[in-house]
């Protein structure tokens, strides 16, 4: 399956529905969000990256648990109220990105909603979210790319936290919650 078959499908549905919701998944380093924008950029929809609704530092409390499912480390309520409750058409979204690269929250952004509404990230298709999306897509790729990606993205130092953290965590996910059995679309990304 391609990104053609999601632009098509995503049509589609755009004559059945006011807004679309589209949930993006794959683990870390799968080529999701390069996937979002693509489809983004095509159907001229209005893209949200979970990322944004990382918890700040006083926020996150302790050390990452890697054992958790779904990551603690995320503001779900928070996506929740400021994209969910608000995702119809022409509605404003806005809130506080959080930016990877200064550990801490950018400035507020606002979102109008166009007809097509994509919420791309790791745990997009998580029980909480998964039933309010129209289409779901899983981006499947080796974990051995991944660990590649994700490497050659955040830095050689970051390897042990791939390792040791988010690709266990990740696979943790993909057998509880089999986003990819959800999905109504798989792409491969290898």
């Amino acid at each position: 399956m391609s990104v053609e078959q999601a632009i098509s499908d995503i049509q589609k549905l755009t004559k059945m529905h006011d807004c679309v919701l589209v949930g993006i998944d794959g683990a870390g380093g799968s080529g999701k969000s390069t996937l979002a924008k693509q489809i983004a950029d095509a159907l001229d929809a209005t893209l949200i990256h979970s990322d944004h609704f990382y918890k700040t530092d006083d926020r996150r409390g302790g050390a990452h648990q890697s054992e958790t499912v779904i990551s603690n480390k995320f503001d779900w309520q928070l996506l929740q109220k400021k994209v969910f409750n608000n995702a119809k058409q022409g509605s404003v979204v806005r809130y506080q990105p959080y930016s990877w690269d200064i550990e801490g929250l950018l400035p507020h952004i606002e979102h109008v909603v166009k007809k097509v509404l994509i919420i791309e990230g790791v745990y997009a298709l998580q029980d909480l979210f998964v039933d309010q999306y129209q289409y779901k897509i899983w981006v499947d790729v080796s974990q051995d790319i991944r660990l590649q990606r994700g490497v050659a993205r955040d830095g050689e130092h970051m390897r042990q936290a791939w390792e040791t953290l988010w690709l266990p965590q990740d696979k943790r996910y993909f057998e509880t919650h089999r986003p990819d059995v959800r999905a109504d679309l798989i792409i491969f990304n290898n």
